[in-house]
């Protein structure tokens, strides 16, 4: 009864030791995730230089409401975009063309 007592305490003993001893891991707050990239990406001085970001996309659709039976001909048609925004002003600028295509068959992209 002792001994099991003595052990008890010992490991009692031996885990406060370990809890109090290992240094503590913190995690990073917001304010420093978001103060590391600003210094990653050149400072915030650099950041606020930029006036305009830009991004491209293209997009596929498929018209079949607009087929005038499910066995063809399928409509698709192809847009592609350029959008700039500016950060600076509440302004947009967008540039888009529509490619349309009338199909006998379904169109499959990416056919292996």
């Amino acid at each position: 009864m002792i001994k099991k007592i003595e052990k008890t305490y010992l490991i009692q003993v031996i885990l406060f030791l370990v809890l109090t001893t290992v240094p503590k891991l913190n995690a990073q707050s917001a304010t420093e995730i978001l103060d590391n990239c600003i210094e990653q990406f050149g400072g915030l001085e650099q950041l606020q230089e930029i006036k305009f970001i830009s991004k491209h996309h293209n997009e596929h659709k498929h018209w079949l409401e607009q087929s005038e039976f499910h066995n063809g001909p399928f409509i698709t048609s192809y847009e592609d975009v350029t959008e700039t925004y500016s950060l600076t002003e509440d302004k947009l600028f967008q540039e888009s063309s529509i490619k349309q295509f009338q199909f006998k068959e379904p169109v499959i992209l990416n056919k292996l």
